[in-house]
């Protein structure tokens, strides 16, 4: 995402352990070790968030790494401090608070959490993004989605170690969690059909609707190709050379054809968005095409018609122009991505 939208991605990276700085810092504006200072990283959350919520044309990424171990040392060590939310302003106490006159300065940990929430709630109107991992397979375990309307906004990924498949046994028998008792029986059935034989590690997610699989093995060795790679070797940030719009040939290459520089978030969006992982082609260089493909994979018909695209609630609070989806489509077309016509409506090629 930092080569495809240079300078108009912006994203902060917050970490427990210290081994797995370097590599955020690579990708990441910014990357911090919570063990380091966690009122520091408490602060700098709260100030990307609030810097985020505008219509500013920047694509933000917020990544919360290991958030069930996090969450405890942010906790303990917000407990009695304030801040004031408009100047970032952090008070030891409520007697420095109020010898410094400062009346708008609130808890530090309820402002944190409070923050959370709005990314997590309303972020997508102005494409920011919260990714948070966590080693806990309780929903309730992440305090700022705080009702079971709350944790419906985002997308849930259950990824069960070969050892630690109770994680997805209890998201299957969960009614807070998965509504839909059919829809349950349906993935329970699947499971127990395939779990005893199954020595790879399985992932339940919801994305629009809830969807059970295997994590290939292949995935996984490519995944610490990757991470060696990533680790060892000094990287400096690729510059990104745009003509009239598109991606050099240079960078598609790094971005699409090598897939050893896919990282794992980047290949599960895409296996979810597109008809088929192992077909990955080339996006022309337009900012609608991924919601676009979006849209249409999410139709139930498999094929949706020009009007009904354009009026997707999908688009949030501000819908294209219709020329801009009209241009993004053709591209589509021309690239084999999809098939159809503004009448016929238009399905994605397999």
């Amino acid at each position: 995402m930092k080569a495809q939208f240079g300078n108009n991605f912006k994203s902060l990276a917050v970490v427990v352990k210290q081994s797995d700085l370097q590599a955020f810092k690579k990708c990441s504006d910014n990357a911090l070790c919570v063990k380091s200072s966690p009122v520091d990283a408490a602060v700098a959350i709260i100030k990307f968030i609030n810097q985020g919520m505008h219509h500013d044309g920047n694509v933000k990424r917020l990544f919360l790494d290991d958030f069930l171990t996090m969450i405890g040392k942010l906790e303990n060590a917000c407990k009695g401090l304030f801040i004031n939310p408009s100047n970032y302003r952090v008070y030891m106490d409520s007697k420095e608070k109020k010898d410094a006159g400062d009346f708008d300065a609130i808890s530090l940990y309820d402002c944190l959490l409070d923050a959370l929430n709005e990314a997590w709630l309303v972020g997508r109107e102005f494409n920011l993004s919260l990714w948070v991992s966590s080693h806990s397979s309780n929903v309730e375990s992440l305090p700022f989605a705080k009702s079971r309307d709350a944790r419906a906004v985002g997308d849930l990924i259950f990824l069960a170690k070969n050892n630690q498949r109770e994680f997805i046994e209890q998201a299957l028998n969960n009614p807070n969690l998965i509504g839909n008792n059919t829809k349950r029986q349906q993935l329970k059935s699947v499971f127990d059909g395939f779990a005893a034989s199954s020595n790879e590690p399985w992932v339940l997610a919801k994305y629009n609707n809830w969807s059970l699989g295997i994590v290939s093995s292949e995935v996984r060795e490519e995944y610490e190709k990757y991470r060696h790679q990533w680790d060892n070797e000094v990287h400096e940030p690729a510059s990104v050379h745009l003509t009239n719009g598109a991606l050099s040939d240079r960078m598609l290459n790094t971005l699409y054809k090598i897939p050893v520089h896919i990282s794992d978030m980047e290949r599960l969006e895409r296996s979810f968005s597109l008809p088929s992982v192992q077909e990955i082609k080339v996006l022309p260089a337009h900012p609608l095409v991924s919601k676009i493909i979006e849209i249409i994979n999410a139709s139930s018909s498999g094929s949706i018609r020009f009007d009904a695209l354009r009026k997707s609630r999908k688009w949030g609070t501000e819908n294209p122009k219709s020329e801009d989806i009209k241009e993004a489509l053709k591209l589509l077309v021309e690239a084999e991505k999809i098939s159809g016509s503004d009448d016929e409506g238009y399905t994605l090629i397999k």
